[in-house]
């Protein structure tokens, strides 16, 4: 019987996924002396999903879009009409809550935007989404406008805020 001349490792990637490689006996002592052998370059463990350049760009067009739709509800609660007024008062809310309610929304998306609040601003929006789902289910309206800007607040938020995507997926994550 032949002696095998590799040496078989296992490396843990998140809580369930494992890589595997083999290494031969003679490189072997890298890994014991706590230095990392990454078999290829386009492996899991060292391929970066996006670069640096990409992921501002896509952090700051994600960015933009809810600015966009922030801005535009909070200045409906601000001029609205006759709808507006209509709508409000079927919620339960006066004039004069709904322009707080708008002045909330702009504060938050501006401390979103701005890089250093970016994560008080991506707490403040998420609370503020969440209160809007609640509204929404007690008053048996459909809740998908609200759900789908929750989730692209939290995807931009990951997208812009590396450290904030590693806190949320994980440790071993590559953002």
């Amino acid at each position: 019987m032949k002696k095998s001349r590799y040496f078989f490792y296992q490396v843990k990637i998140g809580v369930n996924y494992f890589f595997n490689f083999t290494v031969p006996k003679e490189a072997s002592w890298f890994l014991q002396k706590k230095i990392i052998i990454l078999p290829q370059k386009n492996n899991l463990i060292t391929q970066k999903i996006m670069s640096t350049k990409t992921r501002n760009i896509v952090g700051w067009v994600l960015t933009a879009i809810l600015a966009f739709a922030f801005f535009g509800s909070a200045s409906m609660k601000f001029m609205g009409g006759a709808d507006a007024a209509k709508s409000a008062a079927a919620f339960g809310l006066t004039p004069g809550i709904l322009k707080i309610i708008g002045l909330v929304e702009i504060l938050s998306i501006i401390l979103f935007i701005i890089p250093r609040t970016g994560l008080l601003g991506t707490l403040l929006l998420a609370a503020y989404l969440g209160g809007a789902i609640a509204t929404h289910l007690e008053h048996q309206l459909p809740i998908f406008a609200p759900v789908i800007l929750q989730c692209i607040v939290w995807i931009t938020a990951a997208i812009r805020f590396p450290e904030l995507g590693k806190r949320l997926m994980g440790n071993t994550a590559v953002v």
